[in-house]
């Protein structure tokens, strides 16, 4: 596997460059500087056609991060929410229609938030707590869907 360079370029300076096998690089967002996602991905229609992208950060501060990706060339951050605490990770995340499930895993046993988060996303800018299961406990450290 060859080493990575300091000067490697950057993925929008690599657009043009054959990066898998029938596939092209269309953008690249910063996440205003909150990477670090997890694998928790998911694509949402909203009643008004756009399309957008949910993404679950795999570490504090950032919960989840909502990307509008109608023009695929030209996304969008929307929205970005935070965690309660340093001790916790929102790695997972699901949609479906405009209800999205975020799984919490936390660092050590015993922890809160443990668990699941349902949101309404219906407004994605807006995300509303809908409800939590508690999976927290004396041997728990949450959930890692």
């Amino acid at each position: 596997m060859p080493t990575p360079t300091l000067n490697a370029p950057s993925p929008a300076a690599r657009s043009e460059q054959t990066l898998s096998h029938n596939m092209k690089l269309l953008a690249h967002h910063e996440l205003a500087g909150f990477g670090g996602l997890g694998e928790g991905m998911a694509m949402q229609q909203t009643a008004d056609g756009r399309r957008i992208l949910w993404l679950a950060h795999e570490a504090a501060p950032k919960n989840f991060s909502g990307l509008d990706v109608t023009d695929p060339k030209n996304p969008k951050l929307i929205v970005q929410t935070e965690l309660p605490h340093a001790k916790v990770r929102s790695n997972s995340l699901d949609v479906v229609g405009n209800t999205m499930a975020v799984a919490y895993q936390t660092q050590t046993v015993g922890l809160k938030p443990a668990g699941v988060d349902l949101f309404d996303i219906s407004t994605p800018e807006h995300p509303k707590l809908i409800s939590h299961f508690d999976c927290s406990g004396p041997h728990s450290r949450g959930v890692h869907a």
